[in-house]
Formats: structure tokens, C-alpha cells, sequence
């Protein structure tokens, strides 16, 4: 009796370190953490198996019998109403039944999916009219396109849709809706034109798609359309596709107006030094300083892009280009401006203070990006 005021504490602790153990999880249920699934921790197999086979039917394109299934999961799953009514609105065709499954809805973040919901089951319900008026007045201006250029939309609809589709590609902001709208326009429009083609490139090199810019810009430049800024960009485009020789050509077609002609000359330096030709890259940048003395967008001083040979020579590494590395890594700024206040200084006959200027200049500085 003497000990049993110890033994108590003792077995409490015991009993409470095994009580606070988690069961050791099975195979199976390692398996599904492991994949993701976390849902049967949350539902029932029955539950879990209603869920599942509402989205089977909804894929599948039955829409009432998935429209059924997701009504009746709603109903016995309260926790997830909501989400299950909304589906069930999106493969309903009768506008009255969705406002009726729009009214079960409890929470602001479900009740903001309404429109968007009621676009997407006009859509499944094939009221295309009803869809492209619904994507408009939601601002999803390219599900509208899509619907106006796919069957079964008649001619005179797809033509409309094309000068609009084409004007999309041109002044979207938006480098995914960019790229969609151009894989959009390559599968309904298989015949284009040089004038189409010239947009598309434009836009599919600044939204990178670099591979169909090239095409487009073959096209488009074949045809003698464009501008010397669209030789640039065609060089550029090249440029990352690593056809270095062709970017070259490109950009030695710039040669007006200065600052373009400034910087395709500076990107065809890089050209050439990623095709090992160092020399001829190192003649291009010294010559950008003595043309364009007053340009800084694209200019780089000779000393500064000098490859290392022991980095060149690295196993696995291609000829030259370390030296592209060296002058895209290049940030122009320093020397330049000084090349820019040199020249000021001495037209305004400051020659004591040019000197030194020059004297600074000839000391350029590796500023890494």
C-alpha cells in the first residue's frame, strides 16, 4: 500500500502514451496518401463511390443521369452541397432547374461560380447562342471565339470570327491566352494568309512559342511584309531556337534605324560567338561602339566579352558559348554612359575633363544580372 501512491502515476502514463498512438496504417492506405487521395479519409467508401460515378457519368456526357447522381450526393452529403449542386447545374439544360440548384447554394465563394457555371451549361446543353452571349458578359472573350468558330457555327460567323480571333492574338496581354488563341486559330484556319501570318508571329514570339514564330515569320517575310523590327524579331526568335547562322543573317538586315540597327548588331555578336566565331563576334561589338557612340540599349564594350578558354573548353560544353553567356550576362552601363559624356564634353570643349572620361571608359565593368 506504501508503493501504490507511485504505481498510479506510472500506470496513467502508460495507459495515456498508448491511448494517443495511431493505429500502424495498412499498405493500402499508405499507397493513397502517398497518390493524393485523401478523400477516403474524408468520405465513406459509399459516399466516395456516389461521388465518383456523378463525375463518370458527367464525362461521359450523360448529362441527365450525371445530373441525377450529383443531386442525390448533394443531398446526402451536406458538407458538400454546395460544390455537388453546382455540378449538377452545369450538365442541366433547363434554365429553371439551374436557377432552382443556384438557390441551394450557402456560400459567397459557390455563389460566384453561378455565371460561369450557367455559361459552361449552356454550353454542354448546346445553346451555343446562349453560351457566347454568357462568355461575353463574363469577359472570357476567347471561350466566345471558340464557340463562334467551331462547328456548328455557319460561314458567315467563322469569317466574323476570324478577324476578331486575329485581333485577340495581337493585343492580348495574357501569354497563355495568347498561345491558346494561336493553337485555336492553326486547327480551324488550316489555309492562311501572309498578312495573318505576320500577326501571329508577333505574337507568338513574345508569348513564347518560339517554333511557330519562326514559321509565321518565314511566311510573312517570304511574302516581303514587315518591318526591320520584325527582322529582329525573326533573328531573335532563330536566336533561341539555336540556329545561330540564320539568326545572323537576320539580324544583319537591320541596319536603320540606330538603336535597332544598335542592338541586332549586338544580338548578332552573340550569334556569332555562340557559333565559336569570337573573333568575328569581338569585331561586331567594337564596331557597335564606334557607329552607335551614343546608344546604350544594346552595346558592349570588347574587353568585357571575352570568353574564358578554360571555360570554352569544358567537356560537354558547346564551342563558344561561354561567350554568348559572357555577353547576354553583360549589362550595359557604366562605360557606356561615360562614352555618351566623353562625346558631350568635348563638342562643349571640355577636353580636359573628355580625357579622363575616355580614360574611365576604357575600364569596363562585368555588372551581373
Amino acid at each position: 500500500m506504501a508503493i501504490a501512491p507511485l504505481l498510479i502515476p506510472l500506470v496513467a502514463l502508460v495507459l495515456s502514451s498508448s491511448a494517443c498512438q495511431n493505429p500502424k496504417p495498412s499498405h493500402q492506405d499508405s499507397v493513397a496518401i502517398l497518390a493524393g487521395d485523401t478523400s477516403q479519409h474524408v468520405l465513406s467508401a459509399e459516399d466516395r463511390a456516389l461521388v465518383l460515378r456523378a463525375r463518370e457519368l458527367d464525362r461521359a456526357d450523360s448529362l441527365d443521369a450525371a445530373r441525377e447522381a450529383y443531386d442525390q450526393a448533394a443531398k446526402k452529403l451536406p458538407q458538400l452541397s454546395d460544390w455537388l449542386y453546382l455540378r449538377a447545374a452545369g450538365v442541366t439544360g433547363d434554365s429553371a432547374a439551374r436557377a432552382g440548384y443556384y438557390a441551394k447554394l450557402r456560400t459567397d465563394v459557390a455563389r460566384d461560380r453561378i455565371s460561369r457555371t450557367d455559361a459552361i451549361a449552356r454550353e454542354r446543353t448546346r445553346d451555343f447562342a446562349g453560351a457566347i452571349r454568357a462568355y461575353n458578359a463574363l469577359g472570357a472573350r476567347l471561350d466566345a471565339l471558340r464557340l463562334r468558330i467551331n462547328p456548328p457555327a455557319d460561314d458567315a460567323s467563322r469569317t466574323a470570327a476570324r478577324g476578331e480571333l486575329l485581333t485577340f492574338i495581337s493585343s492580348s496581354n495574357n501569354s497563355a491566352d495568347t498561345r491558346e488563341a494561336i493553337d485555336l486559330f492553326d486547327k480551324v484556319f488550316t489555309a492562311t494568309r501572309p498578312a495573318e501570318e505576320l500577326v501571329i508571329a508577333r505574337a507568338a514570339g513574345k508569348s513564347g512559342v518560339p517554333d511557330r514564330a519562326a514559321t509565321a515569320y518565314a511566311k510573312a517575310l517570304g511574302a516581303r511584309l514587315g518591318d526591320v523590327s520584325d527582322n529582329l524579331g525573326y533573328g531573335s526568335v532563330l536566336f533561341r531556337l539555336r540556329r545561330y547562322a540564320d539568326a545572323t543573317n537576320q539580324f544583319a538586315k537591320v541596319r536603320t534605324p540606330p538603336k535597332l540597327a544598335a542592338a541586332a548588331q549586338y544580338q548578332r555578336a552573340r550569334a556569332q560567338i555562340a557559333l565559336g566565331n569570337t573573333a568575328a563576334g569581338r569585331s561586331t561589338l567594337r564596331a557597335i561602339t564606334t557607329a552607335y557612340p551614343r546608344d546604350t540599349s544594346g552595346v558592349c564594350a570588347p574587353p568585357s566579352c571575352r570568353p574564358r578558354d578554360r571555360r570554352q573548353s569544358r567537356p560537354g560544353r558547346p564551342a563558344g558559348s561561354h561567350g554568348a553567356a559572357q555577353a547576354l550576362s553583360y549589362r550595359p552601363a557604366r562605360h557606356e554612359r561615360s562614352f555618351s559624356r566623353r562625346n558631350d564634353l568635348l563638342h562643349s570643349g571640355g577636353q580636359k575633363s573628355g580625357r579622363r572620361t575616355i580614360r574611365l571608359a576604357r575600364r569596363p565593368r562585368l555588372e551581373q544580372r
